[in-house]
């Protein structure tokens, strides 16, 4: 697992470039409670910093309110431009950078260090918001869960109440397959969820809970737990495991799989 995350916090760092090489970097998206700077030149009467409404419009001189919600700054840049032209100025050249970010978040939770909502200052990966929340614990499952909200298909659409469900191989990510990297968009939460466990118990040198997939073999888990001491014997490895409504113990194999909430014992050789 520790090496997972690392890896994780590795590719995080050049994953946005790669989008960008790809023509996915979209830019971010303006909208309400967003603070912007417009700079209009030689017209300092005309510049200042505006709060986009909640109804997703700012308020300028000359040009009383234009509706900016979602819209690239390149955009907003555009529109006030034509609009400044139309009978106002003179050939007027605009700036527009966004001073705070305040419209557009993700939520993450789950097996991670820091989960919370992390605002969206620009594009963010999948990848950049696990960074950003400390990465995975070492409970984290190798799968994670992205809801997205869905919206109307003609931009900037109310959302419509249903959430679309994205998962995400996180060990598919850590071999370095970015396919599934995704640009995160406004509302989506990520979740990752922790892996299923089991416990390891008797003559080994770690006893403990220890995580477990639905590949994870007994030799695998023995081998985590520190080995079979010296008392202890690899062919003596029994399982506590509920079979319907009771307990039932059973012995196991080292090629055997485990599953969830096994208990695995190993006894003691007999002589």
């Amino acid at each position: 697992m520790t090496r997972r995350i690392g890896v994780v916090l590795a590719l995080a760092l050049w994953s946005t470039a790669a989008l960008a090489a790809d023509g996915e970097n979209t830019g971010y998206l303006v909208g309400p409670s967003d603070v912007l700077r417009v700079q209009v030149w030689k017209q300092p009467d005309l510049s200042g910093t505006f709060t986009v409404g909640p109804d997703g419009g700012i308020t300028l001189p000359l040009l009383g309110r234009v509706e900016v919600r979602g819209m690239t700054t390149a955009r907003v840049e555009d529109l006030l431009t034509r609009r400044l032209g139309e009978g106002y100025l003179r050939e007027p050249q605009v700036s527009v950078t966004v001073e705070q970010h305040r419209s557009q978040r993700v939520f993450v939770a789950g097996a991670v260090a820091t989960p919370g909502p992390l605002t969206l200052e620009g594009p963010l990966t999948l990848l950049e918001a696990l960074a950003r929340v400390g990465a995975l614990t070492e409970r984290a499952g190798r799968t994670a869960m992205i809801a997205r909200p869905r919206h109307g298909s003609d931009g900037p659409a109310p959302f419509t109440g249903e959430s679309e469900i994205i998962r995400v191989d996180l060990y598919a990510l850590e071999r370095g397959d970015l396919s599934n990297n995704l640009l995160l968009r406004d509302g989506d939460t990520i979740v990752v969820p922790a892996a299923a466990t089991v416990h390891v118990m008797g003559e080994v040198a770690r006893p403990g809970e220890y995580t477990v997939f639905e590949t994870t073999r007994v030799a695998e888990l023995l081998s985590r737990a520190g080995g079979v001491t010296e008392r202890g014997s690899s062919k003596r490895v029994r399982v506590v495991r509920m079979e319907g409504d009771r307990k039932v113990e059973s012995k196991l194999a080292l090629e055997d799989t485990v599953r969830p909430g096994d208990i695995i014992i190993v006894r003691e050789r007999l002589f």
